[in-house]
């Protein structure tokens, strides 16, 4: 059986499986699988697109990710000490982007400059509370078992349920308290 975690010394952000997952994630929405017949018709430039604008996003918004990016930290650095070395706290992220910021009305995805202006702006705010312990605006989601959890819990739902807090957030200009 192979293993594709990211832990201890692996100098990977995150793991093959779970970029998958994110790509996915952001080419039809959460919860949903790339099954052959959605394979066969999938815009693979379009899917390529909205990858790179929510990465984009990610990497300008979050201080973290931009040192990872440009060279400055490895990513081992942030295990322990950011919500953001989580592929669950990924994937909500990604299911928000979605909702917020890419229109699949055609059946090819395609970024929103005003979603994503919104997405950038909730990543932005988001930036300095990533660390660990979580703070009380994410102790408060009710999906970390502790405030000394690295990440919150990874079931479907709580993931789901997750990117509806972050979109919400995103949506109302910050009034939901995170």
């Amino acid at each position: 059986m192979e293993i594709d975690t990211v832990r201890g010394a692996n100098e990977n952000w995150i793991s093959g499986k779970n970029l998958i997952d994110v790509v996915t994630t952001l080419a039809l929405g959460l919860g949903k699988t790339m099954t052959a017949p959605r394979e066969r018709a999938a815009d693979e430039e379009a899917i390529r697109r909205v990858s790179e604008s929510f990465f984009g996003a990610l990497s300008q918004e979050f201080a973290d990710l931009r040192l990872i990016a440009n060279g400055e930290l490895r990513p081992v650095a942030l295990r322990g000490n950011s919500l953001l070395a989580s592929p669950t706290i990924i994937r909500a992220l990604a299911g928000a982007y979605y909702d917020v910021a890419v229109d699949s009305a055609t059946g090819s995805p395609v970024v929103s400059p005003s979603g994503d202006r919104r997405m950038r702006k909730l990543f932005s705010d988001l930036s300095p509370r990533m660390g660990l312990p979580v703070d009380d605006g994410w102790f408060a989601t009710g999906l970390f078992d502790g405030r000394t959890s690295q990440a919150p819990g990874s079931r479907t739902q709580d993931i789901k349920e997750l990117a509806a807090i972050l979109r919400e957030r995103a949506l109302t200009a910050g009034a939901l308290q995170i």
